[in-house]
């Protein structure tokens, strides 16, 4: 049976999730902060849930200390409505998940489940070789979004990447899937704005056949993302009732196919990216306000690459190689005229640069005057 550490100093609280619970988890108890770091540290646990406001020392003090320890169970934090920047700092901090208070049983026990299965990966999990370096950069900008890919590998709250097109939105998505517990499992790539609205609903969550004309037994993209990570390219671009429907999901980690009776439990990790300005889609009433907290918890935003000059020799370098092996060279005077150009396609354009400069070149040197901008 799952065992759970519940840390709160509110005994009705305390009783209340006992009763709700019992049968199904073995639920301990915890009245304040040090009682649950040293109960802890006595005894194994699988999911704490701890709550943000207690006598003796806050939550988030509580939380550092816990995941401080050596192999630390997954922490659930229990915050108050609308504190954002307190759930900010948490998940920073350490926690694997929050609820909000008052919480719905049926977001709760999803939680909980999500937490126990990152727990039996954590016991089995052997650290892999990051992948990090495939993200090339050593610019200051660029050093940060590879310290946040790395430290947001390790959690499964939802990420959000933001960027023009052409940064690298979807190898930063796979590089913290590579790097994250759920490595072995699979990734899953939705482009968004590919998707006919007609169709979403089949497509994300599945069909049974008989459910509509032509309808099959098909898995949707939330099944087969299952124990691995699902990536929604240019989220922007989904239209509002595929938005309450993701919504859903991401609340009670549950699905249904199109045409079915039965709901389907599912542990998945939701990356999402996009080149628009999220915020101002809300105040436009383009995107949900709910969704778009429920997704920026954590934040990565990846400069274009005109703000990033000082990579350009790395990156000429890095794309050459992969292009022609070790055949080909660059000059500096071509170095030079690859950080004069503006790049409004950013990386995606300086990769097609490069790729006819190496056809294009003579010898195994690529001059000045083989870098062509269309």
């Amino acid at each position: 049976m799952i065992r759970i550490l519940f840390i709160d100093d509110d005994p009705m609280a305390q009783n209340n999730l006992k009763m709700i619970l019992i049968g199904k988890y073995l639920v301990s108890s915890a009245y304040t902060g040090q009682s649950g770091i040293e109960t802890v540290q006595r005894t194994e646990q699988d999911v704490i849930l701890l709550d943000i406001d207690l006598p003796d020392k806050d939550g988030l003090t509580v939380l550092k200390e816990i995941v401080a320890l050596p192999a630390p169970p997954p922490v659930i934090m229990l915050t108050v409505s609308g504190d954002i920047p307190t759930i900010v700092q948490a998940i920073k901090t350490g926690a694997y998940d929050y609820i909000v208070k008052p919480y719905e049983l049926p977001h709760l026990e999803a939680a909980i489940w999500r937490a126990a299965q990152n727990s039996e990966l954590r016991k089995s999990y052997l650290p892999v070789h990051p992948e990090i370096d495939k993200i090339v950069g050593e610019s200051p900008v660029m050093k940060a979004v590879k310290k946040l890919t790395h430290k947001y590998a390790v959690n499964d709250t939802p990420v959000l990447i933001l960027g023009e097109s052409g940064t690298g939105k979807e190898l930063v998505a796979r590089a913290i899937h590579r790097v994250s517990l759920r490595h072995k499992g699979p990734f899953i790539p939705l482009n968004c704005a590919a998707i006919q609205d007609t169709i979403v609903e089949s497509e994300l969550f599945g069909s049974e056949k008989g459910a509509f004309t032509g309808a099959v037994n098909k898995p949707g993209l939330f099944e087969q993302a299952d124990n691995g990570t699902l990536f929604l390219d240019e989220i922007g671009e989904m239209s509002l009732s595929a938005q309450a429907k993701l919504l859903r999901v991401l609340e009670t980690n549950e699905i249904m196919h199109v045409g079915g009776s039965q709901f389907i439990k599912l542990n998945i990790r939701i990356i999402a990216a996009t080149n628009k300005n999220l915020k101002e889609e809300v105040n436009n009433k383009t995107f949900r306000n709910d969704l778009f907290y429920r997704l920026n918890v954590l934040e990565i935003k990846l400069p274009p690459l005109r703000e990033r000059e000082d990579d350009i020799p790395l990156l000429s370098a890095y794309f050459i190689k992969s292009i022609s092996g070790n055949k080909k060279k660059i000059s500096p005077e071509a170095v030079e005229k690859l950080k004069m150009h503006t790049w409004p396609g950013n990386v995606r354009e300086f990769n097609n640069v490069l790729q006819r400069a190496v056809i294009v070149s003579d010898g195994d040197v690529i001059k000045q005057e083989n870098i062509i901008f269309h």
